[in-house]
């Protein structure tokens, strides 16, 4: 649970100082971090996504459905929350993409570190 706190935090933190595409290095933490939980940068990652997705209605309630309805327009006639679902998804995939990086980081040193 700690881990999963402190990656979604950490996604977070990252996105809103560097931008989205640095929320893969959120997942690489948890990768390493975490021993067992390959489901830690994906669960995190997606959470932070859905956690800024509640927060922007509340920040500006008549300014939510532009976004919506552009997502909408961009993806043909889709309805913006089925967009909006799948962008959480997809920021799940690349937290899961981190996670994957972070645990083959944390056995390349393990290795590393038994041959030296």
């Amino acid at each position: 649970m700690l881990v999963l706190s402190a990656v979604t935090f950490l996604s977070i933190l990252l996105h809103v100082g560097i931008g989205w595409e640095a929320t893969v290095l959120a997942g690489v933490v948890g990768g390493v971090w975490s021993h067992n939980r390959w489901f830690v940068g994906s669960v995190g990652v997606a959470l932070r996504w859905r956690l800024l997705m509640m927060y922007t209605p509340f920040v500006a309630p008549a300014a939510f459905g532009v976004p919506l309805d552009t997502l909408s327009a961009l993806a043909r006639n889709i309805p913006g929350e089925a967009v909006v679902g799948a962008t959480v998804f997809l920021g799940g995939v690349l937290g899961g993409l981190g996670t994957a990086i972070g645990r083959l980081l944390r056995v390349l040193v393990a290795e590393t570190g038994n041959t030296a």
